[in-house]
């Protein structure tokens, strides 16, 4: 079996169980019985969602050991030492932890204060504040580090395609897959390259990057990206609210609440990655019309593609329903024959980051992140 392959037989094994404790638990009542019924002490409240939350990070662990350490060990990818990479883990385990208690609190609160209305505001404020915080957030869950190498070769390039320079932020990790993306709201916006590109491709492949991502942002397809991605967690969260067990009277309603939304994030798995590639292709256009050679386009997707799973092209069927970024091949193909596209850039992927804010359990069970604490905020881009 190939690493992509198994990459993604561990993500459909992860989601897919975690799907189902949610769907038994709700079924049998399991947070009525062993969690509070009646409203506690806040510090207690806290106390009992920090413990649920420890107890999802025991059960992810057999996930994040053969994620991280033992497929990429196995297919001769990444391989840490082991001590090296039980402290990755247990660094994004707390950093991840923490910014869902926090979330938690604050839909309780609010919940209480504004009854299901109150909880969906405090909601979107948790989620933006995570686009805000993203690149900050990336680093301490992560552990990446800022540098600030010489760009002057990329800038050149982008020069000569006639290309403003935008804001680019470089970090520096161990995951080889590790990709950047682009953090902040709409005219605050940074492009994000991961260090390890300056080293191992041309100059023309990081600038058809930055290109493309640009692009993305000027083109206001990573806006409708997170906007959808908000929107879609909102929505879940907002019809969770009448599952009979959800309620914002103790801890036991707030992980009914919880368990409930999850549901609804997995749905969002089937049905927004097919705006996400289309955004890719948007994105792929754009630079298409910017004057990039096909022959750069598809020598820096291909070198990406190396990076992370090393699958130039797939069945459509799994394509269709497992993946948000399309297969070199196709994006090859659509590239040449010059076909326009509107998406929502990285809408999949973004919605999986800020369901931390709606203590969304799905967002590390994925296959692109399973086990990779580096990109657990930064999800894989295009």
């Amino acid at each position: 079996m190939t690493y992509a392959r198994a990459r993604l037989w561990l993500g459909i094994s992860g989601v897919g169980f975690f799907v189902l404790l949610a769907s038994v638990a709700l079924v049998t009542r399991l947070p009525y019985r062993i969690l509070p019924v009646t409203q506690q002490p806040w510090w207690q409240e806290l106390l009992w969602i920090s413990a649920v939350l420890a107890v999802y990070t025991v059960l992810s662990w057999p996930l994040d050991f053969l994620g991280g350490y033992h497929l990429p060990c196995t297919h001769a990818r990444m391989c840490q030492m082991l001590p090296a990479f039980v402290w990755t883990c247990v660094r994004g385990a707390a950093g991840h932890c923490t910014i869902t208690l926090l979330g938690a609190a604050a839909l309780l609160t609010a919940g209480r204060a504004g009854g299901r209305a109150g909880a969906v505001v405090a909601a979107a404020i948790s989620m933006s504040l995570l686009v805000a915080l993203q690149a900050p957030l990336s680093r301490l869950v992560g552990g990446l580090h800022r540098v600030s190498p010489d760009l002057e070769r990329v800038e050149a390039v982008l020069r000569q395609w006639q290309m403003p320079v935008p804001p680019i932020l470089v970090l520096r990790g161990v995951d080889g897959g590790f990709s950047g993306g682009v953090t902040g709201w709409p005219g605050a916006t940074h492009i994000v390259i991961p260090d390890h590109w300056l080293r191992h491709l041309a100059p023309e492949e990081v600038a058809v990057e930055v290109m493309r991502r640009y692009g993305a942002v000027q083109s206001g397809s990573r806006a409708r990206g997170i906007l959808l991605a908000m929107g879609w967690n909102l929505l879940g969260l907002w019809l969770s609210t009448y599952q009979p067990l959800a309620n914002f009277d103790s801890v036991a309603g707030l992980v009914s609440l919880a368990l409930a939304f999850n549901a609804w994030s997995f749905l969002g798995l089937l049905v927004l990655p097919t705006l996400s590639r289309a955004g890719v292709l948007e994105a792929d256009g754009y630079a298409r019309r910017r004057g990039v050679p096909q022959v750069w386009f598809d020598r820096t997707i291909s070198s990406l593609d190396q990076m992370q799973d090393d699958e130039p092209a797939r069945p459509g069927g799994i394509e269709t329903i497992f993946h948000p970024i399309p297969s070199v091949s196709r994006r090859q193909q659509e590239f040449a024959a010059g076909t326009d596209h509107w998406g929502a850039w990285h809408a999949a992927r973004m919605a999986l980051f800020l369901s931390w804010g709606s203590m969304g359990l799905l967002a590390r069970a994925v296959h692109c992140n399973s086990g990779r604490p580096e990109l657990w905020v930064l999800l894989p881009a295009d």
